[in-house]
């Protein structure tokens, strides 16, 4: 983009906050559905009037499928502990990380939806399976 031949992109919140705070490109808006914490004035892009936007990146903690729920549970209570943490909040959204704190269950859920969204995406655009 900073030698003029990309006029726009789509990043990741990392390296568009990264690249803003630099003064290398102007953020116009956030792909997922909710305003994010890094940018509270920065609209979505459904407020922009693209309502079918709702795209964000996220990172799991994952365990083999064999591990007991109990493990699993305990696991998840660490890791929500030190998520909650105003440090933690403070340290990712100097990033351009937003906190998403949520069950094992839940987040089982919405693996399962994301991949099938991302099927339905692929083979609606036609591009052939690798």
């Amino acid at each position: 983009m900073q030698n003029g031949i990309v006029d726009y992109s789509f990043q990741d919140p990392q390296m568009a906050s990264m690249q803003a705070s630099q003064g290398r490109v102007r953020l116009l808006a956030i792909c997922s559905g909710t305003r994010m914490d890094m940018a509270p004035n920065l609209p979505t892009m459904g407020e922009q009037g693209y309502p079918q936007f709702n795209l964000i990146g996220w990172f799991a903690a994952t365990v083999p499928a064999e591990t007991p729920n109990a493990i699993v549970e305990q696991i998840n209570k660490w890791f929500a502990a030190v998520l909650a943490t105003p440090e933690t909040r403070q340290f990712l959204t100097s990033f351009g990380s937003d906190v998403w704190i949520t069950r094992s269950d839940e987040a089982q859920a919405f693996f399962l939806k994301d991949i099938a969204t991302w099927q339905k995406n692929v083979a609606e655009s036609g591009i052939e399976q690798q």
